[in-house]
């Protein structure tokens, strides 16, 4: 009897012990099991989330209609740049004639009374050996220098429109010896197709 007291004694002072070193060691039980269930509910809740995304079976949600694109405006073109005389020289000095021939015209359809790119239109069909093309603009050249004052000018520009077409070299000294009454511009007083069509085959 005597024993059986003291091992019930040894229990109770042993467990007693056991207690009082571990309490302050081990969390409290209900502390544990609700770290736990926390933590086993984000985890699998997330699991759940990452399954449903990737499943195959699972129809995808609609996607919300995409505004139509606006058709942008088409861009301004821009205005055609002005043709100089520097390009005509430049095509000329390269020994393009078709190609200065054609800036000399655009250049004269824009600036009609530039006397001098006139003059180097003709000096360039008369050094190209188109002597009938270059009295054309030899004659309207010379008409609008005698408009001006400049008969002198004039006059000199005869032989070259002789060398191209006779009958309208005649026809310029008749004009150069009256009044410089007429106006340049006038059609009766160009040459056939001078400033109104460029130069055949050009």
């Amino acid at each position: 009897m005597i024993g059986r007291i003291a091992t019930w004694i040894f229990y109770a002072v042993f467990f007693f012990l056991v207690g009082v070193w571990a309490g302050p060691r081990i969390p409290a039980v209900d502390g544990v099991v609700a770290s736990i269930v926390g933590w086993g509910y984000d985890t699998v809740g997330g699991l759940q989330r990452w399954a449903l995304a990737g499943d195959p079976a699972k129809p995808a949600e609609p996607a919300a209609p995409q505004a139509p694109a606006e058709h942008p405006e088409a861009p301004a073109q821009p205005a055609a740049a002005p043709i100089d005389l520097q390009t005509a020289r430049e095509a000329w000095n390269r020994g393009d004639v078709a190609a200065a021939i054609a800036a000399y015209e655009d250049f004269l359809l824009q600036n009609p009374d530039d006397v001098d790119a006139r003059g180097e239109l003709g000096n360039v069909l008369y050094a190209a050996g188109k002597f009938p093309e270059a009295a054309k603009v030899y004659f309207d050249v010379a008409l609008r220098l005698h408009a001006k004052g400049e008969t002198a000018k004039a006059k000199a520009l005869e032989p070259a429109v002789r060398r191209g077409d006779a009958a309208l070299a005649d026809d310029l000294a008749r004009q150069l010896a009256g009044p410089a009454s007429h106006s340049s511009n006038d059609p009766q007083h160009m040459a056939p197709g001078q400033s109104l069509i460029r130069v055949a085959g050009y």
